[in-house]
């Protein structure tokens, strides 16, 4: 059945779908190497850079654990899933649960109750030595609930914000910055000390990205309008408008991912959109588009790290891009599948996909430096 969902953390993936379930796997020792041009001769870069695809062998991953069982878990699609701290996984359902999974051993949740409707995105405060951990889950029925996640074997509800007037469809949280968007479009700023909000300001149709820029000072958003919108959060109480909006793509944005370029190369800000195209912007110039690069099908994953963005599309191509001139570098086949979540860190790459496969890769000396040649 269809994976929709990822979390990685060390060498455990978790991912979850539509059989209701989550599938814990081990990552450790089974890297297959992504082929690219920074290992290949001149007449196979070429072929890469004209969109010609290079035989990569997969990797399939070691099973772990299913989370799922009579007595635990999910009855309906498992929507989005989180790692905890202390390797406790935590998942959010179609059916409004937010489960609790227990770090190893057999499987056994936490089921949190508070949502009337289907859970959209889960977000996780950054460890604290000493402090509670928390939690945000936000759905369908318009609201953001707060959890704390001090106890081991239990979790317990904090708090639950409402504002929003439409199912919250995204949820940002870096530092202090706390952030929704939802299915009319409107982007919500929250102060989780008071639970009180800003309106920011909307997209026409729904918000379909959100991210946070630099030190979490600006917000980022997407939206079926095509649109990228730049928000200054510095003024909290305060809707002055966009800082800066520009028409990046002809169909709904997809995702929005922020990056630093090493060596102080500067700061993009990647856009994917259902143009099957995907946009580089620079944030400090108003959104202008530096770079654009044509894909194969509609992004559904989009990362980077280093030098090169990745982006997983609908026909299961994984397009693996150079930063910041937008060079097809090389694309690897998942097997025909649409590639719906991935994670990316300086030595591997994870895809979760439509068919129910999760295949791990390592990228090549080059692209773990940072300066993939040519």
């Amino acid at each position: 059945r269809p994976l929709l969902c990822l979390s990685v953390s060390g060498d455990s993936a978790v991912a979850g779908g539509a059989d209701h379930s989550l599938h814990e796997v081990d990552l450790s020792g089974c890297w297959s190497e992504c082929g690219g041009p920074a290992r290949a001769d001149k007449a196979a870069g070429r072929a890469a850079d004209q969109g010609g695809v290079e035989p990569v062998a997969r990797a399939e991953p070691r099973r772990k654990r299913t989370l799922y069982t009579r007595s635990y878990g999910h009855s309906d699609w498992v929507t989005c899933a989180a790692h905890a701290a202390d390797g406790r996984v935590l998942s959010g359902g179609a059916d409004g649960k937010v489960c609790v999974w227990s770090a190893s051993g057999p499987a056994r949740a936490t089921t949190l109750l508070g949502h009337v409707g289907s859970v959209s995105c889960l977000a996780l405060s950054a460890p604290h030595t000493g402090a509670a951990q928390h939690a945000l889950s936000a759905s369908y029925d318009k609201s953001i609930r707060l959890w704390s996640l001090d106890r081991p074997a239990e979790a317990s509800s904090a708090a639950c914000l409402r504002g929003h007037r439409a199912p919250v469809l995204k949820l940002v949280w870096a530092a202090e910055l706390l952030a929704s968007a939802d299915r009319e479009g409107a982007v919500l700023l929250w102060d989780l000390r008071t639970g009180a909000h800003t309106p920011l300001g909307a997209h026409r149709g729904h918000a379909t990205a959100l991210a946070p820029l630099g030190d979490a000072a600006a917000l980022a958003s997407g939206g079926q309008d095509g649109r990228v919108c730049l928000w200054d959060c510095r003024q909290r109480g305060c809707s002055g408008g966009a800082a800066a909006a520009a028409p990046v793509h002809s169909g709904a944005v997809s995702e929005l991912v922020p990056h630093s370029l090493p060596g102080g190369g500067g700061e993009l800000l990647l856009s994917a959109g259902a143009d099957k195209s995907l946009a580089l912007l620079e944030p400090r110039m108003g959104l202008a588009v530096v770079a654009r690069r044509e894909l194969s099908d509609f992004p559904y994953s989009l990362a980077a790290v280093g030098s090169v963005a990745v982006a997983g599309c609908g026909d299961g191509a994984v397009h693996v891009i150079e930063l910041p001139s937008a060079r097809r570098l090389y694309s690897l086949r998942t097997g025909g599948a649409a590639v719906r979540a991935m994670h990316t860190d300086p030595n591997r790459l994870v895809c979760a996909c439509d068919d129910g496969g999760v295949r791990a890769y390592t990228f090549g000396a080059a692209e773990r430096r940072g300066d993939v040649e040519p």
